[in-house]
């Protein structure tokens, strides 16, 4: 899953200019919405049995958490080495 995501860069944690600190906050954004497009992408054809629980609580119906069960193979297929 990750071979598409090349190399990593080094943390930056100050810029010469406000456009360099932009342009690299830009790529970055958009990058994570490539790499978490691209899994979706993968992670897709894969049939999964999964359970919603409200995070609410019962009543609540806005936001839930995804509980699935992982097989052997799933992990075996997707997980990091």
């Amino acid at each position: 899953m990750n071979a598409c995501w090349g190399d990593v860069f080094n943390p930056e944690f100050s810029f010469r200019s406000n456009n360099g600190m932009l342009a690299c906050l830009t790529q970055s954004q958009v990058q994570d919405f490539f790499r978490m497009n691209q899994s979706t992408m993968e992670l897709a054809p894969s049939p999964l049995l999964a359970f919603f629980m409200p995070k609410g609580g019962p009543r609540s119906s806005e936001t839930f958490y995804a509980v699935i069960h992982r097989t052997d193979a799933f992990v075996a297929r997707f997980e990091k080495p």
